[in-house]
């Protein structure tokens, strides 16, 4: 026999007593309530705090009403304590009879309740979203612009009241983000509702003309003078909140040409809100951008869009344009830099490697105008590419690490900074699940093929399979032309064991390897490639001297044997002459002396080792954490012997 204190003999208590009724009918009510407020509170101009002083009380009146309910009842002779169901000779779960119930006026109330919830709840679930500022159906920003006070005390300057708020709604009017009232409509505004004082003296009046023109924000201000020295003051509203977006001030002299003065100020407001505007259709990862110039940050949001269709050159030209507009734009020429490093690595061109170099000093010359966070990205470039201080990059990569930044572009560039020289592979993927968050509360995956590739490899060396295939897919669903992804995939089934799968997409890797061009030299290489990073060393070897078989006198081939039989312990002696040959076609190749350095390392000569590896070192362009690590290895050898 169930007991009464069981779940089941709880819930019929609660429904006896009704708790379960009066907890859906207090939430509906709350809700509506809510949005009645929400809807109130700027039309009757109650104070920001209004809805969160409502919203308090409702939470605490919740368990006030939930525990009067349940040992009170409501009866036509009064409020009267509630009986238990013992007392009131009911069993929990005794069943009854199913008898027909009569519809009761407290059904309907609910029911009608409940419509409400819906009709309110529909268009804040299912209509779109809402702006910080409304726009009209094209989509522009919809700007009031009040008259101007002067509170100079001299009455021969009325004239600016209108004259400034002419020149603003002229030189706003002239964009093509933004829609602005014309002064006769404010006029006839201040007119129908029966006031005559300016608006900026009474903000009120500013924002009831602003919600009876359906303007999303709205422009006072003021002109003041203190001996012969003038100011004049803005300020952008938000209708909505009554919130200060934006203030702005130009100063002259009592012979001050009002016209220059309020061009000055209405460029100013002009680029606040275009940039604004532009935001809204800029990238999420690159909407912060911290210029004060529209026109820059136009350039700059074609330069992201660029930048992420992978297409460099263009992106280049773009925020190149972007600086010249505005030569303190950090963010610009920090991409700059960005795009030169891709290019430098694809095409292992130096001079691309000293076009970032350049980008990032330029960078690093305005980073005062960025927040922290991004002055400690920059701070990791010039680290990388120009101190070269491991270091210090390692010190700003944990610093970055700290950071609340929503921009997926800036948690990859971390990754791939932990994985592309220190090997640090758990904080390579710690930063690319950040990407992964960004992505769900953003609703949509990350469109960026080099995200995928790399997240995938730093959870192969991390030993996490499943996780790394699942990456590939979702990768290759996006890219999949790319042949990176079918690399990726064979490489994780061969480590995988999945010996089936991985022949399947080794010969699907080679037929689009030979459409795309590749030379049987090549396309040997990169299966070499593909088992050694399998760990399948057997099988990587056999390919890496079918490549040099293909092309015996080819010293990019000598070099790849040779670095693969040293490192593997493979054949250090056969390493070494292969090595040397290589040199004899190209003595001053960086990557063959590293090679060669390696080789004298695993043969015991030191003191030739580390003359080969600190040559590399200085000639090399940018930072090598994994020369640095190989460096220091040598001079432990040293001081142990």
């Amino acid at each position: 026999m169930v007991q009464k204190s069981s779940p089941e003999g709880f819930w019929v208590e609660l429904k006896r007593r009704k708790t379960v009724r009066v907890i859906i009918t207090y939430a509906a009510t709350a809700f509506i309530l809510l949005q009645l407020t929400d809807l109130l509170t700027p039309a009757l101009f109650l104070p920001e705090w209004t809805t969160r002083l409502v919203t308090l009380l409702l939470i605490i009146g919740f368990p006030v009403a939930v525990i009067f309910t349940w040992v009170f009842d409501i009866t036509p002779q009064g409020i009267k304590r509630t009986k238990s169901s013992t007392s009131a000779k009911v069993h929990p779960l005794k069943p009854t009879e199913h008898v027909k119930r009569k519809l009761r006026t407290e059904d309907v109330f609910v029911a009608i309740l409940l419509l409400l919830v819906v009709i309110l709840a529909y268009p804040k679930l299912f209509g779109p979203a809402k702006d910080k500022a409304s726009k009209d159906p094209d989509g522009k920003i919809s700007i009031a612009v009040n008259t101007f006070d002067n509170l100079t005390g001299d009455s021969t300057m009325n004239s600016w009241e209108i004259g400034i708020s002419e020149l603003l709604i002229y030189n706003l009017g002239t964009s093509k983000e933004l829609t602005v009232q014309n002064s006769q409509t404010m006029l006839e505004v201040y007119k129908s509702i029966e006031r005559t004082q300016t608006a900026s003296m009474a903000p009120s009046l500013s924002r009831e003309a602003a919600i009876k023109l359906k303007a999303g924000q709205y422009i006072t201000g003021n002109f003041q003078k203190t001996g012969n020295k003038i100011r004049i003051i803005a300020k952008l509203i938000d209708t909505g909140s009554d919130e200060l977006l934006w203030t702005g001030k130009v100063d002259g002299d009592i012979n001050s040409d009002y016209i220059t003065l309020a061009d000055s100020l209405s460029g100013q407001l002009k680029d606040f809100l275009e940039i604004k505007a532009l935001e809204k259709n800029t990238d999420l990862d690159f909407r912060e951008a911290f210029t004060n110039s529209a026109e820059a940050y136009r350039k700059y949001n074609e330069g992201t869009q660029a930048f992420m269709n992978e297409d460099y050159p263009r992106a280049i030209e773009l925020f190149q344009e972007a600086f010249r507009k505005d030569s303190t734009f950090a963010l610009a020429a920090f991409y700059i830099a960005n795009a030169n490093n891709i290019i430098a690595i694809y095409n292992s061109n130096e001079e691309y490697s000293n076009q970032a170099i350049k980008w990032t000093r330029k960078a690093y010359e305005n980073k005062e105008k960025l927040p922290d966070d991004y002055q400690h990205w920059i701070e990791m470039w010039r680290a990388w590419y120009i101190t070269k201080n491991s270091n210090d990059v390692l010190k700003y990569c944990a610093l970055l690490e700290k950071s609340d930044i929503k921009s997926r572009y800036y948690w990859h560039d971390i990754g791939v900074t932990y994985m592309s020289g220190f090997k640090m592979w758990e904080k390579a993927v710690n930063a690319f699940e950040k990407i992964e968050t960004i992505s769900s509360e953003w609703g949509e995956d990350w469109q960026f093929s080099n995200y995928y590739h790399n997240y995938g490899s730093a959870c192969h060396q991390t030993g996490n399979h499943d996780k790394e295939a699942e990456i590939y897919e979702k990768g290759i669903k996006y890219f999949p032309d790319n042949g990176w992804y079918y690399f990726d995939q064979a490489v994780c089934a061969t480590a995988k064991g999945d010996t089936a799968n991985s022949r399947v997409l080794i010969d699907k890797l080679i037929s689009l390897s030979k459409v795309q061009g590749a030379s049987e030299r090549a396309i040997e290489y990169w299966i070499g490639n593909l088992y050694e990073t399998a760990n399948s060393l057997d099988e990587a070897e056999d390919h890496y001297r079918n490549a040099l078989r293909l092309n015996s006198g080819n010293a990019g081939s000598m070099n790849n044997l040779a670095i693969f039989l040293i490192k593997n312990d493979r054949g250090i002696e056969e390493g070494m002459d292969l090595i040397n040959d290589a040199l004899k076609l190209n003595p001053d190749n960086a990557v063959f002396l590293w090679t060669k350095g390696l080789g004298c390392f695993k043969q015991g000569k030191y003191q030739e080792a580390l003359n080969l590896l600190q040559q590399v070192k200085n000639d090399w362009s940018e930072i090598r954490p994994e020369l640095d690590q190989d460096i220091q290895n040598v001079k432990d050898a040293i001081n142990r012997q």
